[in-house]
């Protein structure tokens, strides 16, 4: 069998696919079109015909037809967050879920990628995810998700998720070494700003005998949907200029905007406007950036028709949307990234995604790191426009071939809430500590405040403990109980009265929880060495009974 391994960016607005071709990465055309991929599936349906699937940017240029259905945003729908009257907004029912749609299209690039290349099947397929989804309880759940999509897939072996802006920092330092002759000294800071999401990660750098070691030291970002958007990245930016654009021309609130097939058309003009004249872009808000912002309405950016009337879109509708829904959402994003890094000697700073490329969220960036709020020295790595669209997928494509390592840090802490003896009394465990190096598959056990073994009654074993903070002290507040289904398999496991409680966390962050009996003899105490049984979590929305309250 003729087996290749590929990177996948699955991304939000754009999708590229990556694969090792002659030591180097290289992004793969998908269906004869561009490197870079709508993210995009229409359906068209017409009576006494079959139904017709249109991926990609066949997709896109019939999303106003007749007859037919778009989808978009259908990754950042995973997570599940949203109602499903607001998912009918998006056109998604329950015969076309987001996670039918992100099949059908993740089907379609594999299949034609591997046809392009003659290949029989994917043998590692590294997919990247937000950060979103690796550090928030609500959306942790959309990794899962989009595992079981792609392991579904034909043809598809083994399937890991890695963060994007992981994956990024992996082809950044891969490529400084490539470009510089010399090893990479230092940390990288990855600021991913793409069409649905806002993430930063920190990455330290090894090198271990020949290969490349990346960790993943902190991850921050923003990426959250609400019924009217998704996140606060280029999707919901594009869409808010073009309401903004329509509200001003015909009088009529923000809230009254309708986004049918004319304001679709709109979205994606404004889309096509921005992508080809990033250049002329960036010389008009230079030029007006030391006068007064107003000036920028006389500023015509491009024109479209909504409900017979003629709109114009002015450069001071950009900028008057990206200071009222991007800038701050950015500046919390970097404040709170850079209170996480800490002190750096040496920093390299990394712009990735699609919306980098627009001038207003890259000076933002770049004038933050310039004011000094980080110490040491700190590297800006100056790419292209193609670089920061391709990068997620390149690096992804180099953990996939094996020629760069991944190192394990925990994305959040699990442990137990632990009680024993005759006291009332409770106290925090932790098993796994967030933020710190993990060896996959390692049985680590619940250690109290001096980090000794911990024993428990039997009757606790179901209070667990989450925490996605380093602070240990900054866990869940309230116990996180089992679900039916997830208590009787752990009270299956038989134990002595007193048991020891241990976690294992794999390389995507899955969890098995283990348990030992505690033994006392001759005033010894000690835990047999012999597991009584272990239960592997699924998704800790179908493990707990409080994830709804403890999310809000």
């Amino acid at each position: 069998m003729n087996a290749i391994n590929l990177g996948i960016d699955f991304g939000s607005t754009y999708t590229v696919v990556s694969r090792i071709i002659d030591g180097k990465p290289q992004a793969l055309q998908v269906d004869g079109q561009q490197f870079i991929f709508p993210s995009v599936v229409v359906l068209e349906r017409k009576e006494g015909r079959r139904d017709k699937w249109f991926f990609g940017s066949s997709a896109k240029q019939r999303m106003t037809n007749p007859n037919t259905t778009a989808f978009i945003g259908f990754k950042m729908l995973l997570t599940n967050q949203l109602s499903r009257q607001a998912l009918e907004k998006w056109n998604y029912t329950e015969e076309f879920t987001p996670e039918i749609i992100a099949q059908k299209f993740l089907e379609h690039v594999i299949q034609n990628v591997l046809a392009r290349t003659n290949a029989d099947e994917v043998g590692e397929l590294v997919v990247g995810a937000p950060v979103c989804w690796f550090d928030k309880l609500e959306t942790i759940d959309a990794r899962n998700r989009l595992r079981e999509i792609c392991s579904g897939l034909d043809k598809v072996g083994n399937v890991r998720i890695i963060s994007e802006p992981n994956n990024a920092a992996a082809f950044f330092v891969w490529q400084y070494e490539q470009r510089e002759g010399k090893p990479f000294e230092g940390d990288i800071f990855v600021a991913d700003y793409g069409g649905g999401t806002l993430d930063t990660a920190l990455a330290s750098v090894e090198h271990i005998n020949t290969k490349l070691k990346i960790s993943t030291k902190r991850l921050g970002g923003d990426g959250e949907n609400t019924d009217t958007q998704v996140g606060v990245a280029g999707i919901a930016f594009q869409r808010a200029v073009v309401v903004k654009a329509i509200s001003e021309t015909l009088g009529i609130s923000e809230e009254d905007v309708e986004m049918d097939d004319d304001f679709l058309k709109a979205a994606n003009t404004l889309e096509s406007t921005l992508l080809c004249n990033l250049l002329d872009v960036e010389d008009i808000f230079k030029e007006y950036e030391v006068s007064d912002p107003e000036e920028l309405k006389d500023e015509d950016l491009v024109g479209f028709t909504y409900h017979g009337e003629n709109v114009e879109i002015n450069y001071y509708h950009l900028y008057e949307v990206y200071h009222h829904l991007v800038q701050p959402v950015l500046k919390k994003v970097l404040d709170d990234s850079i209170s996480r890094v800490g002190k750096s000697k040496n920093l390299h700073l990394a712009l990735v995604g699609g919306f980098c490329n627009f001038y207003l969220v890259k000076k933002q960036i770049l004038e933050y790191f310039h004011q000094g709020h980080l110490t040491g020295e700190t590297h800006y790595i100056r790419n292209d426009e193609s670089d920061r669209e391709q990068s997620i997928s390149l690096g992804a494509a180099l953990f996939a071939e094996g020629v760069v390592e991944r190192g394990f840090i925990a994305p959040y802490g699990i442990g137990m809430w632990v009680k024993y003896g005759e006291s009332n009394s409770t106290f925090p465990g932790y098993a796994i500590h967030c933020n710190e190096e993990y060896i996959p598959g390692e049985i680590y056990i619940v250690r109290g405040k001096n980090r000794e073994e911990v024993p428990m009654l039997l009757n606790n074993r179901d209070r667990f403990l989450i925490n996605f903070s380093p602070d240990p002290e900054n866990f869940v507040p309230s116990p996180m109980m089992p679900k039916a289904e997830f208590k009787r398999e752990l009270e299956a496991v038989e134990c002595s009265p007193m048991v020891m409680v241990g976690f294992s966390m794999d390389e995507e962050q899955r969890l098995t929880v283990y348990f030992y009996n505690y033994i006392i003899e001759r005033n010894n105490n000690h835990r047999d060495e012999v597991c009584a049984g272990s239960v592997p979590m699924s998704t800790f929305k179908d493990s707990f009974e409080d994830f709804a309250m403890v999310n809000g």
